[in-house]
């Protein structure tokens, strides 16, 4: 089980105002429920535990619909410092949960945490016992004493920047703030990370952060936030002459729910999905962002911003063997107009650009002419087949497939062609 501990016990001084920071608005919500929402829509995260400062407890507590949370288990009373309210937090939760779950210590104020970042922190956790989120600094950093001169200047590609969450198990990390409450004078750490290397003598594993995740610190980071989440919003994954294709979030669920309940558009899975199914495939979607940085992407039409389908480059496992794949699902009144060829071409030029693929295949039963039709256009051929089991039914699958180098035949980069890294 994957659960988070979210501190949320500072009083916000260097913000320069009279509100906690966790309190203070970014867009349309508190900087707190931002964070909040990230851990209730990651698949992987099972609950979480919220750490406040004691005065602020109740405002906190209104502050929160209980309807709209409800993976939040329960709130805490945090401590003098940041150590302690951590060690309290750690203490509620081996009350209900077991000490080799993993916990995601995060903090409230980075509330532009995405939920693959969560998702790499706690399989770096489970994997390898504690986890550090990292993101590679941009900047030549210093070394000084006396902040008068540099006694040191290290390279800047061994250079990094510690966000959160940080990964651990949860009786792990307890016992580590056990024995360091209980020194008379115990080293200055400034993370869990820290602490716990400090007390098991041991370092997390580095896992690689999102950039956006910043911290909510000064009236200026509170703008950059803004800033950020308007990016978001405007920033597709992928375009195409008529279609922008965006990351799925659980906020889509209504509006995708039309596509994925018509009978006839999911004729492959047999069936129309009901809401509860719909919200899987979604959940299953931002896992698979996590887990492979890549799924289904709802794909919005420019000239009317409403989502027609869902298009995407997928990990496709047969006879145990993971493969790049595409995938699309379209809007029945959207049917025959090119859509499907069009966002399936930039998802087939980003698997072999971005993801380096060295081949990319599509599963398509053989009834299914027009999707055949798409593959074949897009210069993929029928190579081989398998059975997919699917709710118990045996299904017939063609395996159609295309080379990195039959794809680049088929592009005319003029000489231009996107080589690894």
């Amino acid at each position: 089980m994957v659960y988070g501990l979210i501190l949320a016990g500072g009083i916000g001084s260097r913000m320069g105002g009279e509100r906690p920071k966790q309190f203070l608005p970014l867009g349309e919500k508190p900087v707190l429920l931002h964070t909040l929402e990230v851990f209730e829509d990651c698949p992987l995260v099972d609950g979480y535990y919220l750490v406040c400062h004691p005065e602020h407890l109740e405002e906190t507590r209104a502050l929160i619909p209980a309807e709209g949370y409800p993976k939040l288990r329960r709130m805490v009373p945090g401590g003098a410092t940041r150590q302690a309210s951590c060690h309290r937090g750690l203490a509620a939760m081996l009350e209900e949960c077991d000490s080799q779950d993993v916990v995601l210590v995060h903090d409230a104020a980075r509330p532009l945490v995405t939920g693959e970042t969560l998702i790499r922190c706690a399989r770096t956790a489970e994997t390898c016992g504690a986890a550090n989120t990292v993101y590679p600094s941009e900047n030549t950093m210093l070394l000084s004493q006396d902040g008068l001169y540099a006694q040191q200047q290290p390279p800047r590609k061994d250079c990094y920047t510690v966000q959160t969450p940080q990964g651990f198990r949860l009786g792990e990390l307890f016992e580590a703030h056990e024995a360091y409450a209980a020194q008379d004078a115990p080293p200055e750490v400034t993370d869990d990370c820290g602490l716990y290397a400090a007390m098991t003598g041991r370092q997390p594993r580095l896992c690689l952060g999102n950039k956006e995740n910043i911290k909510i610190t000064t009236p200026l980071d509170l703008a950059l936030g803004q800033a950020i989440l308007q990016h978001r919003k405007r920033t597709p994954v992928l375009t195409t002459a008529r279609m922008c294709l965006f990351r799925l979030t659980m906020e889509d669920v209504e509006a995708v729910k039309p596509i994925l309940s018509d009978e006839k558009t999911m004729y492959a899975w047999e069936h129309g999905f009901s809401h509860q199914e719909v919200v899987a495939f979604i959940k299953e979607c931002l896992l698979r962002y996590g887990n492979h940085g890549y799924a289904y992407l709802k794909a919005v039409e420019k000239s009317t911003g409403e989502i027609i389908g869902l298009i995407g480059p997928l990990v496709e496992t047969i006879h145990g063997e993971d493969h790049v794949g595409l995938g699309y699902i379209l809007r029945r009144d959207r049917w025959g107009m090119g859509y499907a060829a069009e966002g399936a071409r930039a998802c087939l030029d980003y698997a072999f650009t971005t993801l380096h693929a060295e081949e990319v295949i599509a599963e398509i039963r053989p009834e299914n002419t027009a999707s055949r039709r798409v593959s074949e256009a897009l210069g993929l051929r029928e190579a081989d087949s398998f059975i997919k089991r699917y709710k118990g039914k045996e299904m017939l699958h063609l395996i159609y497939t295309i080379s990195r180098k039959d794809w680049e035949k088929e592009r005319d980069f003029h000489g231009e062609i996107p080589m690894r890294p």
